[in-house]
């Protein structure tokens, strides 16, 4: 009888202090809803029906939306070949895209937006990507004249907006959370523009494209002719405050060639070891239950033992940066 009522005190102990780090770690999530376009009202016909048949919205011209199921009515906004080039998915049946640039006018752009699933907590750090891929033009009706690479390409978070694509458009004032400086030129490959953000507000949208002007943005002609639309495949788009949130949109290449670092014992008393079975390390940075900064040092080789003897009791993030700038992160418990 005493072991059993011992082994439910135990028990009861374990669920009373599961809820008590439940403030801390959250039921963490991807807060971006619909993220790879896989959910929609009907199956496009044309492009321009981003808006009008997902739940994204556009805060100027038209972003279009690309999906399998239009490969047995017209194939114009297909997957993977459409009017636009040919590109498989990364994951499902379905992608969108937008234009960055377009010489016709001053600051052309195409916006797609979204309401997050709730607003983000400021003073949290949180994971952000997506994936862009620029269309390759001599196999779609975008005519060679037209083809055009440009750099800017970005995600931006947003608090209580009001922009449409009509009477309230928004106009690129050189600025993004997350940028890709560089002119993206890739029509092969899906390129993952990837960042780490700490919320300084409780945004709750966020919204891809090209922020900066014409003026600032760079451009890459690809044709004899001198003109130039950008225009890019958008696809899997994942806002998380844990990075493994959002492995359900990394592709199968991608999330084999990760190297694995782990932390261990978790949880602990005096120390802890970080162990990368692949790649150097390279940085630590370690956080408070209140998000404060308790400790930022620089590492080298695969392991690194940490003396937290001296610590408060309670719960840290851990930040780790490895050699190529990838960055992992755990939460540890200091007993």
């Amino acid at each position: 009888m005493f072991l059993i009522i011992f082994i439910f005190y135990n028990y009861m102990r374990s669920i009373a202090l599961l809820f008590l780090l439940m403030p801390f770690f959250g039921w963490s999530q991807n807060l971006v809803p619909n993220p790879s376009f896989e959910e929609y009202v009907e199956c496009p016909v044309s492009l321009a029906e981003l808006q009008t048949q997902t739940n994204w919205d556009s805060w100027q011209e038209s972003p279009d939306y690309f999906c399998m199921c239009n490969n047995q009515t017209n194939g114009s906004v297909g997957v993977p070949q459409n009017v636009l080039g040919y590109q498989s998915s990364i994951s499902g049946d379905a992608y969108s895209g937008l234009a960055t640039y377009y010489d016709v006018d001053l600051n052309v752009r195409e916006y797609m937006a979204i309401q997050l699933l709730e607003p983000l907590v400021i003073g949290q750090t949180y994971y952000i990507f997506f994936y862009a891929n620029q269309i390759e033009g001599e196999t779609g009706t975008v005519p060679m004249e037209l083809r055009c690479a440009t750099n800017h390409i970005g995600l931006r978070f947003f608090k209580d907006p009001s922009y449409n694509n009509t009477d309230n458009i928004f106009e690129p004032d050189n600025f993004a959370h997350l940028d890709y400086s560089q002119v993206l030129a890739d029509s092969d490959n899906w390129i993952k523009v990837e960042g780490w953000f700490i919320a300084d507000d409780n945004y709750n949208w966020l919204a891809i494209g090209n922020f900066f002007d014409d003026a600032q943005t760079e451009i890459l002609v690809q044709n004899e002719f001198g003109n130039c639309l950008g225009y890019y495949f958008i696809e899997n788009v994942c806002v998380a405050s844990d990075p493994g949130d959002c492995d359900y949109l990394v592709s199968n290449q991608e999330l084999n060639a990760k190297p694995k670092i782990n932390i261990f014992p978790n949880p602990t008393e005096d120390y802890f070891t970080i162990e990368s079975t692949i790649i150097r390390l390279a940085h630590i940075l370690v956080y408070n239950s209140l998000g404060e900064l308790k400790l930022t040092e620089s590492l080298t080789g695969k392991t690194k033992e940490m003396d937290i003897s001296s610590w408060s009791k309670g719960l840290y993030q851990i930040v780790i940066k490895d050699e190529n700038n990838s960055i992992k992160t755990f939460k540890i418990l200091k007993q």
